[in-house]
């Protein structure tokens, strides 16, 4: 990305960092995507991850008064990056057992809670509240998977499987369509432009300032 902006030069004092050029690629694709979500079009699969390994603990039902208190709740012990919101909901697109071919749950805004809990038919499912997972009415449980599209995908490299394998790392393929990646880089590389071209703007307008306040003062000091 800094080789496209500069020509294919890079020196070894350029103040573009790596995290820099990182927190726009994301922030271009998480536009990207939306627009796409807006326009109601389907999100591929090449953009999500998967949390393999979340563990859970029994908690109570004091964090929402409408959910009965003999409900079975459980929270997840670590909060989860935070996802992209499409269409007024969240995009976790699967929760489930972290084993494989085990139990899965719905998905449900936090809002419709309330509702799902006084269901006439019920069944576990799982809602997001303060970047918590809570599994209500489920049978006992150690662990969840979570998948999802999220804001910043490196941050996954904060959680593992249940072997302690990481679920991402700078080696991992970047979660993205590839008919997004060349708008991706247009929007970086103009956004990269745009803050190496102002401060160079400021300075020449400093410099033509100073020079015309010193010809000024010369014109000035002329008998």
């Amino acid at each position: 990305m800094k080789s496209i902006l500069r020509g294919g030069l890079i020196t070894d004092d350029d103040k573009i960092s790596d995290r820099q050029v990182a927190f726009l690629i994301d922030a271009a694709r998480a536009t990207l995507l939306r627009q796409q979500i807006n326009k109601g079009q389907s999100l591929s699969d090449n953009n999500v991850q998967t949390i393999k390994c979340l563990p859970v603990s029994s908690t109570d039902t004091s964090f929402d008064s409408s959910i009965p208190l003999d409900c079975k709740v459980y929270k997840t012990t670590q909060q989860i990056p935070k996802p992209i919101e499409g269409k007024n909901k969240d995009l976790i697109t699967a929760i489930g057992s972290s084993e494989f071919g085990g139990f899965t749950y719905e998905f449900i805004p936090y809002t419709r809670v309330p509702y799902a809990t006084y269901t006439r038919f019920k069944r576990p499912f799982a809602t997001l509240f303060n970047n918590y997972i809570y599994v209500i009415d489920a049978p006992y449980i150690e662990n969840i998977s979570v998948t999802g599209i999220f804001e910043q995908p490196n941050d996954i490299v904060n959680y593992d499987d249940c072997a302690g394998n990481a679920c991402f790392d700078w080696d991992s393929t970047y979660p993205m369509s590839s008919h997004l990646i060349d708008p991706a880089i247009k929007m970086v590389v103009e956004e990269l432009s745009l803050a190496i071209k102002v401060p160079q703007d400021r300075t020449n307008s400093g410099n033509q300032a100073l020079e015309e306040q010193s010809k000024s003062e010369e014109g000035g000091g002329k008998v």
